[in-house]
């Protein structure tokens, strides 16, 4: 969340001690002697500053600008899948068609839509009481109700990307 802030001071360290730099020396070799110390500075306080901010004040992250590499109009049918999975008692035929149909559908090159993949296929298995490789491995530490809020947050955040 403040990552932002973390940039204007790096780069204002760097920029202060240039003309700090400058004004000591009056040459242009001390400005950039004095940015590369401003960046190493900068660099540092940033990393410190983020890191005191976030112990003091935790925020949840913003949601990212995904780059959609596949068609906008097969995200809401894969947040339907995740929203039907978190719903199912049991792994039917048509979840199955339905989700063989979508993984040919989509690359799994986009982080967002590889999840809502894998979390999917973690439902499939828990629901039949499967060990599957083709699921990420923090997934394979839910449980089914965790497992649950978990597709319906991806679901979500699939209607966010794809309006």
């Amino acid at each position: 969340m403040y990552h932002n802030l973390g940039t204007i001071g790096c780069f204002g360290s760097g920029i202060l001690f240039a003309a700090s730099g400058w004004v000591v020396s009056r040459h242009w070799l001390g400005s950039i002697v004095g940015f590369l110390a401003g960046a190493v500075v900068g660099v540092l306080a940033a990393n410190l500053i983020v890191w005191f901010l976030n112990r003091l004040w935790p925020r949840a992250p913003k949601l990212l600008c995904h780059v959609l590499r596949e068609d906008p109009s097969l995200l809401p049918e894969l947040s339907g899948l995740l929203d039907s999975s978190a719903a199912a008692e049991s792994w039917e035929g048509s979840l199955e068609s339905h989700l063989n149909s979508l993984r040919n559908q989509i690359s799994l090159d986009d982080s967002l839509v590889g999840a809502a993949i894998s979390a999917a296929q973690q439902c499939k298995n828990l629901l039949e009481g499967k060990k599957s490789h083709k699921v990420d491995a923090a997934l394979e530490k839910f449980q089914l109700d965790e497992l649950r809020m978990e597709l319906r947050a991806i679901a979500q955040d699939l209607r966010l990307v794809a309006r």
